[in-house]
């Protein structure tokens, strides 16, 4: 846990060693068009460009996904809840999903999307999120 630690405050990239982008990158092979823009976010990280560009890539990776999975981007939240509920999740889960995914919307437009203000500090946690959100789908 300390050398792991301490990686991440020195800036060593340790999240492209973890198994489950290892996972998602090859599941993600059913959905090629997410998969390439997420590929392309990885790539960006182990080549340490961590401009917005990383972040901003794990965020079309996720709403491309959804669009391959549920065939809209309309009304997301509401599409994902319905296709958690058809799956036999809880409703608290799904509640938590959806709270988790608009919280993860906002941040994205607040410091990525209309702002180039990334915080280097967060990234590795935004694609950890990004990744399970997406696997939760699987």
């Amino acid at each position: 846990v300390i050398s792991f630690l301490e990686n991440f405050f020195n800036g060593t990239p340790q999240i492209t060693q973890k198994p489950e982008i290892k996972e998602m990158q090859e599941w993600l092979a059913n959905y090629p068009a997410s998969q390439k823009i997420y590929n392309n976010a990885i790539d960006k990280y182990k080549q340490r460009i961590y401009q917005r560009n990383v972040l901003d890539d794990m965020r079309l990776s996720l709403e491309t996904f959804l669009k391959e999975i549920l065939k809209s981007l309309e009304n997301q939240l509401s599409e994902v809840g319905k296709f958690q509920k058809e799956r036999g999740l809880s409703p608290e889960f799904i509640s938590m999903f959806n709270r988790l995914l608009d919280y993860y919307a906002k941040y994205q437009n607040n410091y990525v999307k209309h702002n180039d203000a990334v915080k280097y500090s967060e990234i590795d946690f935004v694609i950890n999120l990004t990744t399970l959100f997406m696997k939760s789908f699987m």
